[in-house]
């Protein structure tokens, strides 16, 4: 991703979610579509880290220019 980013000169990068969701305490009824958008955190729903949140750690320490 660094050298996708490097190429197009990007200014920023969003995560969008930081931990995976929890259905099981979902407040309100469940959207068809939600669960395949669970597992795309930087973290499982207990906040333990996945490799993923490395790879955006080693993005966000980058010097920015």
């Amino acid at each position: 991703m660094p050298m996708l980013l490097d190429s197009i000169r990007a200014r920023g990068v969003i995560q969008t979610l930081y931990a995976d969701l929890d259905l099981t305490n979902f407040p309100i009824a469940v959207p068809e579509i939600l669960p395949l958008f669970t597992q795309i955190g930087l973290t499982d729903s207990d906040l333990r880290p996945k490799p993923a949140l490395g790879v955006w750690d080693g993005l966000f320490a980058r010097t920015l220019g």
